[in-house]
């Protein structure tokens, strides 16, 4: 029994034991943490805590063999549940269920990202090669023939061929964002004081957007520890430019972005806030997910570029409600140094 107890504490799925009527019997810590922090479930009924699993125990008990099935389920910011109901049979009767279920939230965004870098790969290659002689051919046209034009033709003819550079330089911008996300090298990890690093970001972003008011939290020692330079500037100013871009969209009367950095259990955080309009309710994890978007002309390769780079520094970024209004940023990255 203390064996059994030891694996169902130590295994990271999540195990319920349940009677015959889907009353439960036994819970090991996982599911509880699964199940956003419930307690107190045996003697509880699995459709009070977990109502979406109860057609899953029908199917089961029909099947007399273990069924399972993926089930969209919203537990504390986590979506995916993989659930497996296996029935307990005893003398050819049925004396109960053990469901067991995995957060496979992780799985299925890591397929989905594994994905997008193929598709903006093949995207960038395909579409890449024709933009030059397109716009050399509209730049062609407009010297050869804009002074040959009557005057009222004039101003049409320089319109379109003006349409023409100007969406062809939005899609060279697009396709350089696709081929950079699908063909990001590795990072070079070298010693570097993170508080630079944010400044650097800092002040890139006010001279892009002088109409936002930008207010640091920086401490005045240096913060070291592993990271490539340039990588971590760009996800920085990533989240600036997504923080100014929702403000101005929304058209924030003023518009205030916070960047704080701290030490905070072993990890060096840098928040990035602002006042704007806040995060969209319901699938706010996929805003990390290639091609997801809120904004009106994103891309959506922006938040996905962010995460693919603080997960190669070992560290992880969070999306969260700013208290009083607005979003905020975080990014946490293990302190870790040269001599380790």
């Amino acid at each position: 029994r203390r064996f059994i107890e030891a694996i169902l504490t130590g295994v990271s799925a999540g195990v319920l034991g349940l009677d015959r009527d889907g009353r439960i019997l036994l819970a090991n810590p996982r599911a509880e943490a699964l199940l956003a922090g419930e307690d107190g479930l045996v003697g509880r009924r699995l459709g009070e805590v977990l109502p979406e699993a109860a057609r899953l125990l029908e199917r089961a008990a029909e099947a007399g063999a273990p069924v399972e099935e993926q089930l969209r389920l919203v537990r504390g910011g986590r979506e995916y549940v993989l659930l497996r109901a296996t029935p307990q049979m005893e003398e050819g009767r049925l004396s109960g269920f053990v469901l067991t279920f995995d957060d496979i939230t992780e799985l299925i965004a890591a397929q989905r990202q594994a994905a997008w870098a193929e598709v903006a790969r093949r995207i960038a290659h395909e579409i890449k090669n024709p933009l030059t002689p397109i716009r050399l051919s509209a730049e062609r046209l407009q010297r050869r023939y804009a002074g040959r034009l009557p005057e009222e033709e004039r101003a049409a003819f320089e319109r379109a061929i003006s349409t023409i550079v100007r969406q062809v330089d939005a899609i060279g911008r697009l396709v350089s964002e696709f081929s950079a996300f699908a063909r990001m090298p590795r990072p070079l990890l070298r010693e570097e004081d993170l508080v630079e690093v944010v400044r650097e970001a800092l002040e890139l972003e006010r001279t892009r957007a002088p109409q936002i008011d930008f207010a640091a939290d920086l401490p005045p020692q240096p913060l070291r520890l592993l990271l490539d330079r340039e990588k971590m500037v760009q996800a920085l100013t990533n989240l600036l430019k997504n923080a100014t871009e929702a403000l101005t969209e929304a058209g924030t009367p003023q518009p205030r972005i916070e960047v704080r950095v701290r030490r905070e259990d072993g990890c060096a955080v840098v928040e990035v806030c602002d006042n704007g309009p806040g995060l969209p309710p319901g699938e706010r994890h996929r805003l990390f997910e290639p091609y997801v978007t809120t904004k009106a002309r994103g891309t959506g390769l922006g938040l996905a570029i962010v995460r693919r780079i603080v997960e190669e520094h070992a560290g992880r970024v969070e999306l969260a409600d700013r208290p009083g209004g607005g979003t905020c940023a975080r990014i946490l990255l293990p302190i870790r140094h040269s001599e380790a």
